[in-house]
């Protein structure tokens, strides 16, 4: 059986996770592994990730205060990363509103799709 989404996830099977063993997918992840966890890659984005943590600091602090010291930890811990992801994915710093849109996007996305845990 054939899935589309499958298929739209995976760019056609050209990523690391969707590729079939061989010759493309060890280049996927040859390039994924040099590239992605280097110590320059980590130095790179250090004030991307300082940033991300700083909002998450305020986000926390600020609902502590209005929620009689109740957060949502989950929640506001995903911020944090898809800030990262953001800045990381596209070189920009984004303001707080538009990385919570593109979140609320990417939500709906995939309950509308419904992908499997494997796309």
């Amino acid at each position: 059986m054939r899935y589309p989404i499958r298929t739209i996830f995976s760019s056609n099977k050209f990523t690391v996770n969707a590729a079939v063993y061989g010759p493309v997918w060890k280049s996927l992840r040859r390039n994924m592994v040099q590239n992605m966890p280097s110590s320059t890659r980590l130095r790179e984005f250090r004030t991307v990730r300082d940033n991300a943590m700083e909002k998450l600091i305020n986000r926390l602090r600020t609902e502590a205060e209005n929620n009689n010291g109740v957060v949502f930890v989950r929640k506001d811990a995903r911020f944090a990363t898809f800030c990262i992801l953001v800045a990381m994915c596209f070189g920009l710093d984004m303001e707080e509103h538009k990385v919570e849109k593109i979140d609320q996007v990417m939500k709906n996305v995939l309950i509308t799709l419904n992908p499997r845990l494997d796309d």
